[in-house]
């Protein structure tokens, strides 16, 4: 293997004289990670507490509407659909959004109602919950030069 084949090789020529600049943000790196990020813990308990309450009374208001045990089932979902005359093979995103512009009233607001339910933006609020250390901080979130062509951070949302 020449060094010019050597991937380690081109990501230190590619830096062409900066590579000062990169210790220093790489020890900066370590600096933070090791200090860790605050995080309000009572605020993350409130968010997951909502949500939930949220998301059961969404599952209620389903449950009334399609007559169903278990609204957030899709085969009993797709069933109901079925039923309502809309024969689907997929009740993702993709599927619900469009269906929205052509569905009938009652199918709207149960379709509406799913998107609520199936919403992953307050699944940070777990994610949260489970990197945080015990004073409060979360650490070692992010990976230095982790985007290997870009050189930008990682995010690294492991448990701990």
């Amino acid at each position: 293997m020449t060094c010019f084949s050597n991937p380690r090789v081109i990501w230190l020529l590619s830096f062409r004289g900066n590579l000062e600049n990169i210790w220093e943000e790489y020890w900066l790196d370590q600096r933070i990670n090791d200090a860790g990020i605050a995080v309000d813990m009572e605020f993350v308990y409130n968010a997951i507490t909502a949500n939930e309450r949220a998301r059961e009374e969404l599952l209620r208001q389903m449950k009334a509407l399609t007559g169903l045990d278990n609204p957030n089932s899709v085969e009993q979902f797709k069933s109901w659909l079925r039923d309502e005359g809309y024969v689907v093979d997929s009740v993702d995103k993709k599927y619900v959004t469009g269906a929205l512009k052509t569905a009938s009233e009652q199918v709207k607001e149960v379709l509406a109602l799913r998107q609520a339910t199936s919403k992953s933006s307050t699944a940070k609020y777990a994610a949260m919950k489970n990197v945080v250390c015990s004073d409060g901080r979360a650490r070692g979130l992010y990976q230095f030069y982790g985007a290997g062509r870009t050189g930008r951070y990682a995010d690294l949302q492991r448990p701990r």
